[in-house]
């Protein structure tokens, strides 16, 4: 079974988005990410490179870019709110 990256996304991203408000960007919900969960930001990297080392040259693997992480957690989010 595949390993979560980051426990609790939804919550997680309901408080950026209840201190920010809904109407938010893109770009102030990952500094806030950040900000209020650094520790998930570092996983996330950690992970991320640790499957870019894993991989065979020439092949990708499954996990989005840190960035796009993060964009993809906003975009599901962001309408909920």
């Amino acid at each position: 079974m595949a390993q979560k990256v980051m426990l609790n996304r939804k919550e997680k991203a309901q408080e950026i988005l209840k201190q920010l408000g809904s109407n938010c960007t893109f770009e102030e919900f990952y500094e806030k990410f950040k900000e209020l969960y650094p520790k998930d930001w570092t996983q996330i990297k950690a992970k991320y490179n640790k499957e870019e080392e894993n991989t065979k040259e020439g092949k990708t693997h499954p996990m989005p870019h840190p960035t796009q992480y993060v964009k993809n957690l906003y975009n599901t989010y962001k309408n909920q709110a």
